[in-house]
C-alpha cells in the first residue's frame, strides 16, 4: 500500500529512516540506580536533592528525565533531557535540587537516563526506584535574638555558637570555635535563630561530613546525618556532637 501512494523508492527510503531510528533506541542507556532523597543542606524547609548513580560508560554522555510526585503520587513537575554530563565527566554521584517548597512537604522522584538534551534521542528502558524526602518543619517562633551558628573547614575543623543576642556574635563564635591558621580556612555555613544543632562526621577513606541547626534536637540529628551520608560509605558517618543550648 505505502508503494502505491508514494513510489516504490520512496517507500524504501523511508522504511530505511525508520529502520535506523529503531535501531539507534536499540541502545538506551540504563536507569540510574542508587538514587537517594534528602532535604537540600542549608536549605532543609524549601529544597530537595535528590541523587544518583548513572550507570552509562564516561564515554556516553547522558541527560535525565525526571518526574516529580507529592507525597500521594500525584505529579507536580516533569522534566526531560535536562542535568546533562558530557562525556569523558566524573561518573561519581549526579544531584538535582528541587526548590520553592513550603516547610514539612514531602516531595518523591524517579529518574530515567536519555541519550540527548530535551526530549530528543533515546530513554531507559524502565524508571529508576521512586524516592521520597520531606522538607523540615518551621522553625518556632524565636525568643529575643537568640542566635546560633555553625563554622566548618570542610576538612576536619568545625565550630558551634548558641544563645547569641546577634547573627554578627554568633558568627564571630563559631569562626573562633571552628579555629584559623589552617590550610583551608573556616567558613560559617550556617546561622540561625533556632538552640538545636547536630555534626556527623565520616573519615573513611576520605572526609565527609554533615551539620544542621534547628528548633528541634531530632530533625537537626535527621540533617546532619543525612548531609553526611550524601557521599559518604554506607555505615560510616558518626555523631561528632548534638546539643540543644549549649
Amino acid at each position: 500500500m505505502i508503494e502505491k501512494l508514494i513510489g516504490p523508492a520512496l517507500a524504501a527510503g523511508l522504511l530505511a529512516l525508520a529502520s535506523v531510528a529503531d535501531a539507534a533506541c536499540l541502545d538506551r542507556p540504563g536507569t540510574p540506580n542508587e538514587v537517594k532523597a534528602e532535604p537540600t543542606r542549608g536549605k532543609e524547609r524549601d529544597s530537595l536533592t535528590f541523587s544518583w548513580h548513572d550507570t552509562v560508560g564516561a564515554r556516553e554522555p547522558v541527560c535525565h528525565d525526571f518526574e516529580v510526585t507529592d507525597a500521594a503520587g500525584r505529579v507536580v513537575q516533569s522534566l526531560a533531557g535536562v542535568s546533562c554530563r558530557g562525556i569523558g565527566a566524573n561518573l561519581g554521584r549526579d544531584e538535582r535540587d528541587f526548590g520553592g517548597l513550603p516547610p514539612n512537604t514531602t516531595g518523591c522522584v524517579r529518574i530515567k537516563g536519555r541519550t540527548e538534551a530535551g526530549t530528543k534521542g533515546c530513554v531507559s528502558k524502565i524508571w529508576s526506584a521512586r524516592v521520597c524526602a520531606t522538607t523540615a518543619s518551621a522553625p518556632a517562633t524565636p525568643q529575643g535574638g537568640k542566635w546560633s551558628a555553625l563554622a566548618a573547614n570542610d576538612h576536619g575543623r568545625w565550630g558551634y555558637a548558641v544563645d547569641y543576642a546577634t547573627e554578627a556574635q554568633a558568627r564571630e563564635a563559631a569562626r573562633k570555635g571552628c579555629g584559623s591558621g589552617y590550610y583551608r580556612p573556616c567558613m560559617v555555613k550556617i546561622a540561625a535563630q533556632v538552640g538545636c544543632y547536630a555534626y556527623f562526621e565520616s573519615r573513611s577513606g576520605g572526609y565527609w561530613y554533615g551539620l544542621a541547626l534547628h528548633s528541634s534536637g531530632a530533625t537537626a540529628l535527621q540533617v546532619a546525618r543525612s548531609g553526611c551520608e550524601k557521599g559518604a560509605p554506607a555505615g560510616t558517618c558518626k555523631l561528632v556532637k548534638a546539643n540543644c543550648g549549649s
